[in-house]
């Protein structure tokens, strides 16, 4: 197969959000749900994050704090170069997030991701090579970082936003 034949069927697969409506929120909660999601958005290859919301799950009310782990969300929006529209994450009672900004040397687009269920969390991290039994890698302020979420849930949908 020519390389102009392999690239059109390259692009034939990334074109797989057809059957999925935009704007509708998706739930993760088994790993065919992964599958599906990581088929739609091409792996997250050449994609980034192009934007992040948290809201705290806490608030204060006549003078005492009330918390609730289901208002605790962690929003992440991505853009690929392979798939459009854009996707965006929302990940509710997060337990751990970890940003990374600007690193010298190195881009933010993302090749490959792990996304996966563990210790009955759902994690999402922007390396296959993501480690959960050790996400900061013993370093706090390095380069190559990663950036991660684990939360209880996971929900998605397809966005047009600019």
């Amino acid at each position: 197969m020519g390389k102009r034949k392999e690239y059109k069927e390259f692009i034939k697969k990334l074109r797989a959000t057809e059957g999925c409506q935009r704007n509708f929120w998706y739930s993760i909660t088994n790993q065919s749900d992964i599958d599906f999601l990581m088929e739609r958005f091409g792996g997250f290859h050449d994609s980034v994050i192009i934007s992040a919301n948290y809201t705290n799950g806490c608030w204060l009310s006549d003078g005492s704090i009330t918390m609730d782990s289901e208002k605790e969300i962690l929003s992440l929006i991505f853009k690929s170069q392979w798939v459009n529209p854009k996707l965006e994450l929302k990940f509710i009672g997060i337990r751990r997030c970890n940003l990374i900004g600007y690193q010298d040397n190195y881009s933010s687009e993302i090749l490959n991701c792990y996304l996966s269920f563990f210790d009955g969390n759902i994690i999402f991290a922007n390396t296959e090579s993501f480690d959960p039994e050790n996400p900061m890698s013993d370093k706090l302020i390095d380069e190559d970082m990663t950036t991660f979420a684990i939360a209880d849930k996971l929900n998605w949908r397809f966005i047009d936003i600019e």
